[in-house]
């Protein structure tokens, strides 16, 4: 550890469905007889988890409510939860809702929270690239209403003597900038007169909010490849992981209950970059011979499931959003009607969100099409070379992939009915782009340092 590192954070790193939450659940609640006067905080990320724990603990935690629901009335909630804190109550509740205390003056809080232990079910979203239309922020650069200090890591500050904002789009970021949570990445321009111009900015959670409780521990696997780990390496966080030996019987279970597709299917990923989601937009380069590749990839995957012996309850596909219609197809799909933002709107119950962590919604899926090429945005890496941390475009894409199969079938690998006979968890997947499908493929094997070496790659 770096001497300068103050606040370490627990790791506790293991495979999914390994019994992470019950065992810190389990702790908790002996922690708790052993001394009341001990305050937790556990943040889930689906509210069926924060369910999950309030009936795995009865009568430990409370949810901040006021009676509406989370997405409907954030600010309640908030309130809420505040008061929960100061009535020094122990609280369950949503990764999006403690991560709204970045909107929140905690100055208030700041003592009380000192009490508090926080456990984080998966890693947290604290580091993200802003929306904001960068020709607007360049000119903002430009004209000295923002200031971007080049000695401290391109921290972006509000000028005070241009206080005034005449963009209402902007209006967002302005307070943000004041919170101190934005960053610039900036890149050499001739043009410019400074030389220089705005990449990015990029938006993170105040870790001094992390820096106020007693202690933090986050459950989750594939830590180092997280971009969560990034962010503690940037703010000098250090940080503790044990070593579990047991994982590689872990992983040797998984593999004899995974099969991966091989065959004529996977032609059509064999390019590094083929089924990522660059490759799917259509651009006048490409609008002839992509839209064939799009619908060969559709009749491939109806292909697959066609030759499983599972239903279309069993099967599910996951692809990035906005092609999720394009690629739905026969055997695959099912849908359902769901009451959203007050109207009723259809969705596939056979297809898997790319990001999807932490739901057991598709633990019944036998047969799964993985079809994205996972890449994350390159200004993230800029943002993390400025403060010299590495981070791993095929790690994340590994830790993603990962997620994702876990929510299948496979989470039952542990499971056995009343008579002591173990749970069917084998599941069969389909991976088109060969690099995904060589990242599994390492992993399943534990070829360490292959993997090492594929993330070693530049890109």
């Amino acid at each position: 550890m770096k001497p300068e590192e103050t606040q370490k954070i627990k790791v506790t790193d293991k495979l999914m469905s390994t019994g992470k939450t019950h065992v810190k659940l389990s702790e908790i609640k002996q922690k708790l007889i052993d001394n009341p006067e001990n305050k937790f905080i556990y943040a889930v990320i689906t509210k069926d988890e924060i369910k999950r724990v309030l009936n795995d603990c009865s009568g430990v935690f409370t949810r901040p409510t006021y009676g509406v629901d989370e997405d409907e009335n954030q600010t309640f909630l908030m309130q809420s939860f505040m008061e929960l804190v100061t009535s020094k109550q122990n609280i369950v509740t949503t990764h999006s809702l403690f991560l709204n205390l970045a909107n929140e003056d905690i100055g208030n809080l700041r003592e009380l929270l000192k009490e508090y232990n926080l456990i984080l079910d998966e890693v947290p979203d604290v580091v993200g690239v802003r929306k904001e239309m960068i020709g607007d922020v360049n000119e903002f650069y430009e004209n000295g209403t923002i200031i971007i200090d080049e000695k401290d890591n391109n921290k972006v500050s509000w000028n005070p003597l241009k206080a005034n904002l005449k963009n209402s789009s902007l209006s967002e970021l302005k307070n943000r900038i004041e919170q101190g949570s934005i960053t610039a990445v900036m890149i050499k321009d001739e043009k410019s007169p400074s030389g220089k111009k705005i990449l990015a900015m990029v938006w993170n959670y105040p870790e001094a909010i992390f820096r106020a409780f007693n202690s933090v521990e986050v459950l989750t696997y594939l830590f180092e490849d997280s971009l969560f780990r990034a962010y503690l390496r940037v703010h000098k966080f250090g940080y503790t992981m044990p070593v579990y030996y047991t994982e590689h019987l872990y992983i040797k279970k998984v593999k004899s209950l995974i099969s991966v597709y091989e065959g004529k299917y996977n032609n059509i990923g064999d390019d590094g970059f083929s089924l990522s989601h660059r490759w799917y937009k259509i651009t006048k380069e490409n609008n002839k011979t992509r839209p064939e590749e799009i619908k060969t990839l559709k009749q491939n995957t109806i292909n697959f499931f066609r030759n499983q012996n599972t239903t279309s309850y069993e099967n599910a596909f996951s692809v990035y959003k906005d092609q999720e219609t394009k690629l739905q197809g026969r055997g695959y799909t099912k849908f359902k009607e769901v009451i959203k933002d007050g109207e009723k709107v259809r969705i596939n119950k056979c297809f898997i969100a790319i990001n999807a962590r932490a739901t057991n919604d598709y633990s019944h899926k036998k047969s799964i099409a993985y079809l994205a090429n996972r890449f994350y945005d390159k200004r993230l890496f800029s943002y993390f070379n400025q403060y010299e941390v590495n981070v791993s475009q095929d790690g994340l894409a590994l830790s993603e992939l990962l997620q994702l199969i876990f929510r299948g079938n496979i989470r039952n690998m542990n499971k056995i009915y009343a008579d002591g006979t173990p749970l069917d968890a084998s599941m069969m997947i389909y991976i088109p782009s060969k690099r995904m499908r060589d990242l599994l493929n390492y992993w399943l094997n534990q070829n360490v340092n292959d993997v090492r070496n594929y993330r070693n790659r530049k890109f």
